[in-house]
């Protein structure tokens, strides 16, 4: 019987490794624990103080308790917001709406901002508008200060850790659950996540520059 669990996962962007990984149950809501999780990071990572980092997320991780942690350790974020009838009225008024702001990125999204406070929040922040070619609209809080195009590049490249997550599982079994006992399947995420941060470093030694895209996968079955 396989036993159904929601991960936390922390990577980096620039090299796909793992940084922070944590298991819980299957009925935590996405955003549950982010807080302590991004905490726990800080202060076991000895780089994470001296590095520049930006944090991106979905909607779920739209906490004021998160972007308050955040803020407060000098960390970057781009975090999607669910949308919602006020967020909605903003991006449509005129007295919210810059139209020298309006630009197109990759010919698809046209993007504006605006600063929103929600009813939980202690303090304003900048919000993003995108508006896409088939009238879809997303909303995007950040504390970054780029112009808008390069907060929007930022935040697509969030998709990434789809790629990640993926390998992980086909190529490390990473969502195989088949023990009752949450530690042994938390073990064996750990294992998953030490095998894939050990591929990925190997990666870096030992093959050239065209190679570094191949995968678990590839890896086992070239000669």
């Amino acid at each position: 019987m396989n036993v159904g669990y929601h991960p936390l996962i922390m990577t980096d962007a620039l090299t796909g490794t793992v940084r922070q990984v944590s298991l819980r149950s299957v009925n935590t809501y996405t955003g549950n624990g982010a807080t302590e999780f991004v905490q726990g990071y800080l202060s076991t990572s000895l780089s994470a103080q001296h590095q520049t980092i930006i944090l991106r997320g979905d909607s779920g991780f739209a906490t004021p308790d998160l972007m308050e942690t955040l803020e407060g350790n000098n960390i970057f974020y781009t975090i999607r917001l669910k949308s919602n009838p006020r967020l909605k009225r903003m991006a449509l008024d005129g007295r919210y709406v810059n139209l020298d702001n309006l630009l197109m990125i990759e010919g698809q999204l046209t993007t504006d901002e605006f600063e929103y406070q929600a009813v939980s929040w202690v303090k304003a922040r900048r919000v993003i508008v995108l508006n896409d070619e088939h009238g879809g609209t997303q909303f995007i809080v950040t504390n970054l200060s780029l112009p808008q195009k390069d907060i929007v590049r930022v935040y697509r490249k969030r998709a990434a850790i789809e790629d990640i997550i993926r390998e992980l599982k086909g190529g490390f079994a990473f969502g195989k659950t088949d023990s009752s006992s949450f530690f042994a399947n938390k073990a064996r995420m750990w294992i998953s996540v030490i095998a894939s941060n050990l591929m990925r470093l190997m990666k870096s030694i030992a093959l050239d520059d065209q190679q570094q895209s191949w995968t678990i996968n590839t890896l086992r079955t070239c000669h």
